[in-house]
C-alpha cells in the first residue's frame, strides 16, 4: 500500500506541474494576442514547416501535415508537446495556432509540434483519432533525426483539440483504434496530456448544458460538431457515439 500511496502522490505532482505550465502557456499566448487577430497567436516560424506525417487524404487536405518548433542550441534530445487546436472539427488547421504555445515553451527545452488533423467533412471517427496516432507515431519513428526525446511526448489541446488530446491520452495502443494511417510499427502512447475545456462525453451534453439550448443549437442535432463527427445524430447510435467520447474510455479502461 506504500510503494501504491507514493506513486499516486509522485503522479499528483507530475499532473500539478503540467497543468500549471500548461495553464501559463494559455494564458501567456492570450495576453499576447493582439486584438482582431483571429485565433493566430504570435510566436516564433517553425523550423520544419509542412512536414507529412501522411499521405494527404483527400489529396487537398492539410490535416496530415506538422510543423516543429526546435529550441536554441543543443541539449541532447528533446521533450515535445504536441500541440493541437480546436475548430469544432471544422478546419484542418490545428497546427496554425502552435506558435504562441512554441513562444512559451522553447525558452523551457521543450519542442513543440503543430499538428493538423482532418476535419469531419474529409472524414468522419475514428479518422480523427487515427491521423493524431499516425502523427504521434510519426514524431516517435523520427525522433533521431531531429532529437526529439522518444520517451517523453505530452499533448496539449483546446476545445475539440482538447477532445483529440483527450482520445490520445486514454487510445494509446489500444489495437482496434490504431487505423492504417501513415507510420505504423511503433507506439502511438503519450506520456503526458492537457485537454483545454473538452467535450467528453457527447450523450450527456445537453443534458448537462446550464443553459437549454434552443433547436438547432443543440449538440443532440444532427447538423451539430458532434454529430457531424460521427456521421450520425449522436443520441441516434449509442455505439458509434460511445466509443467516440473520452468519457466512456475512461469507463472501459477502470
Amino acid at each position: 500500500m506504500g510503494g501504491l500511496q507514493q506513486r499516486r502522490t509522485t503522479l499528483s505532482r507530475h499532473i500539478a506541474t503540467v497543468f500549471g505550465l500548461s495553464a501559463l502557456v494559455l494564458a501567456s499566448a492570450a495576453r499576447a494576442q493582439p486584438p482582431g487577430s483571429g485565433s493566430t497567436v504570435p510566436g516564433p516560424p517553425p523550423a520544419f514547416a509542412d512536414l507529412d506525417y501522411a499521405s494527404p487524404e483527400p489529396a487537398t487536405s492539410n490535416g496530415h501535415k506538422l510543423d516543429l518548433y526546435i529550441p536554441s542550441g543543443r541539449g541532447g534530445r528533446w521533450p515535445v508537446v504536441i500541440w493541437t487546436g480546436g475548430s469544432a472539427w471544422s478546419a484542418d488547421t490545428g497546427r496554425r495556432t502552435a506558435a504562441g504555445v512554441a513562444a512559451q515553451l522553447l525558452p523551457a527545452g521543450y519542442v513543440v509540434a503543430g499538428v493538423s488533423i482532418r476535419s469531419s467533412s474529409q472524414v468522419h471517427f475514428p479518422g480523427q483519432l487515427h491521423d493524431i496516432k499516425a502523427a504521434i507515431r510519426w514524431l516517435r519513428a523520427n525522433a533521431m533525426k531531429y532529437d526529439l526525446d522518444a520517451n517523453r511526448i505530452g499533448i496539449m489541446g483546446d476545445s475539440s483539440g482538447g477532445w483529440t488530446t483527450a482520445m490520445a491520452a486514454v487510445t494509446g495502443d489500444v489495437p482496434e483504434l490504431e487505423g492504417v494511417v501513415g507510420t505504423a510499427g511503433v507506439s502511438s502512447r503519450v506520456q503526458a496530456a492537457v485537454a483545454f475545456y473538452p467535450p467528453s462525453n457527447f450523450l450527456t451534453m445537453d443534458a448537462w448544458a446550464l443553459r437549454k439550448c434552443v433547436q438547432p443549437r443543440c449538440h443532440d442535432d444532427a447538423t451539430s460538431p458532434e454529430s457531424r463527427l460521427v456521421g450520425c445524430g449522436i443520441q441516434t447510435s449509442y455505439a458509434r457515439t460511445s466509443v467516440s467520447s473520452p468519457h466512456e474510455r475512461i469507463r472501459a479502461i477502470t
